[in-house]
């Protein structure tokens, strides 16, 4: 077993074309770097490996199903990569909350909702459920209410209530600030 260039977990690396190596990681996940680049990347600070790693690891949650690991061709490349996500950052929270509000009702919000906020947020499962807690509970951005659309085919029987996410209605300023 070899260390990853990006956290200095144990990896598994395979040869996948000339050149190019796959490197999966217990906490970046998996992506490929060409050879040369993890002599760059050695060179390169230990935050900005930190954020790349972070990097990785967002892009290989969000991309599409059967859609290949990233590949890191050169130095360039990573640093587009951790300014793509230091960019979505500032996104986060509304890209959250909209994933939640989109999903649909279900009879469970803490399933088929976190999902999708984990995909289209970059985070696996379980961390996705914490962050739209924390959307829910500290933030205050959304909320679950019972939905009004059955989810009921006919001759089918349901076991809960569905519910949905909804964004919190915000306050006016001058609600805010008191009247008169």
């Amino acid at each position: 077993m070899s260390l990853c260039i990006l956290c200095d977990a144990e990896t598994t690396e395979v040869t996948i074309a000339l050149g190019s190596t796959l490197v999966v990681c217990p906490n970046c996940q998996e992506y490929s770097l060409v050879e040369g680049l993890t002599a760059e990347l050695a060179k390169q600070s230990p935050e900005f490996r930190r954020d790349l790693a972070r990097a990785v690891r967002w892009h290989f949650y969000m991309r599409e199903p059967g859609e290949p690991s990233i590949t890191l061709r050169d130095l360039n490349a990573a640093q587009l990569l951790v300014a793509r996500l230091e960019e979505f950052d500032g996104t986060r929270d509304d890209v959250g909350a909209d994933a939640l509000v989109n999903a649909g009702s279900f009879e469970n919000p803490w399933h088929e909702p976190v999902i999708k906020v984990g995909r289209a947020v970059g985070l696996p499962f379980g961390e996705a459920l914490l962050f739209a807690k924390e959307l829910l509970v500290v933030r205050k951005i959304v909320e679950i209410v019972p939905a009004y659309i059955g989810l009921e085919s006919p001759g089918e029987k349901s076991f809960g209530k569905p519910k949905q996410w909804v964004r919190c209605k915000k306050q006016d300023s001058a609600e805010s600030e008191g009247s008169g």
